[in-house]
């Protein structure tokens, strides 16, 4: 069982999922062009060790971001919608 979350009686989250902004995204997928996807991950990601499970997940994260970029320029395009998370 996991422990309470500071102190309160319910369990923390399990999934660390972070929801990302357009802006962020962008730049994310600007960075991937030029530079490979471990220079990526440790330029906008530093925390995450190269051969770990978040590594891995944030690579998938990426290159599902790269299938949708169309949407994601877009978006992040217009000052109205360039801070929105989904």
């Amino acid at each position: 069982m996991r422990v309470a979350a500071q102190g309160k009686s319910r369990t923390p989250t399990k999934y660390k999922n972070t929801a990302e902004t357009f802006i962020f995204k962008a730049a994310v997928l600007a960075s991937y062009d030029t530079q490979s996807m471990p220079a990526v991950v440790a330029m906008f990601w530093p925390g995450i060790a190269l051969r770990s499970p978040a590594y891995t997940t944030k690579k998938r994260v990426v290159l599902r971001w790269r299938q949708h970029r169309s949407h994601i320029d877009s978006m992040a395009a217009s000052a109205k919608t360039s801070k929105l998370k989904r």
